[in-house]
C-alpha cells in the first residue's frame, strides 16, 4: 500500500477518511441535483516538532467542500415614469375578460396528422 493512502487512513485517529467520504457523498448529491460543478479540497499541513530535527512531525488535516453555486434567474421588471418598478408593463392595456355562461370550457382535442407513405 502506498505511503500516502496509508497515512490518510491514520489521520484524525482514523476518522479523517470517513469525514472525507461523507463530504464527498454530500458534494456528489449537490452536483447531481444542480448540474453545476462543486469542489473538494483536502489539505495536509506538516510541521516538524521542536527539538526533534524533523524526525517527528505534526500533521494537521482538513477536508472542505464547496457546494455548487446555483445560478438564480432574474426577475423581469418594468420601469415607471415616477421611478417605480412593476411586474406588469405599464404601457400595455389590461384586458377585461368575462366568463360567458353556457360557453364551452374545454378546448377541442388536437387532430392527428398521419403521414401518407
Amino acid at each position: 500500500m502506498s505511503v500516502f493512502i496509508s497515512t490518510l487512513g491514520q489521520l484524525g485517529r482514523r476518522a479523517f477518511v470517513g469525514e472525507c467520504d461523507s463530504k464527498l457523498a454530500h458534494l456528489t448529491q449537490k452536483v447531481r441535483q444542480t448540474g453545476k460543478p462543486g469542489k473538494m479540497v483536502i489539505t495536509l499541513v506538516m510541521k516538524p516538532r521542536k527539538d526533534t530535527h524533523g524526525e517527528e512531525v505534526d500533521i494537521l488535516e482538513d477536508c472542505k467542500i464547496v457546494d455548487p453555486v446555483v445560478t438564480r434567474r432574474g426577475t423581469i421588471m418594468f420601469t415607471t415614469e415616477d421611478g417605480g418598478l412593476s411586474r406588469s408593463d405599464p404601457n400595455q392595456a389590461d384586458f377585461a375578460f368575462q366568463k360567458i355562461e353556457g360557453g364551452k370550457t374545454d378546448a377541442p382535442p388536437a387532430e392527428r396528422i398521419s403521414a401518407v407513405g
